[in-house]
């Protein structure tokens, strides 16, 4: 069974600056149409939807986080994103 787009919800999970102003403009365009949008940034790409004004529902940062805190963090946002329809990352 598929989901309507119009009832899709959407998550941009994202770290790079380039890709993030590309995820950005989707995510202002989606969320415009009455699309439900979450997104999760870190380092320049949560700069770069900032810097837009576009809100960012789960910053995270990877500042001294060793392999196991990178694990654990992965897990929450991969259960977080698993109730999405969509998702699309620069990851």
């Amino acid at each position: 069974m598929t989901t309507p787009l119009s009832a899709a919800s959407i998550c941009f999970i994202t770290c790079h600056a380039g890709p993030a102003d590309h995820l950005a403009t989707y995510a202002e365009v989606l969320q415009k149409r009455g699309y439900e949008v979450q997104i999760h940034a870190t380092g320049p790409a949560l700069n770069k939807f900032q810097d837009r004004n576009i809100k960012v529902d789960h910053p995270f940062s990877l500042e001294g986080l060793g392999p196991e805190g990178e694990a654990r963090l992965a897990g929450q946002i991969a259960e977080i994103a698993s109730a999405a329809s969509v998702v699309l990352t620069d990851v």
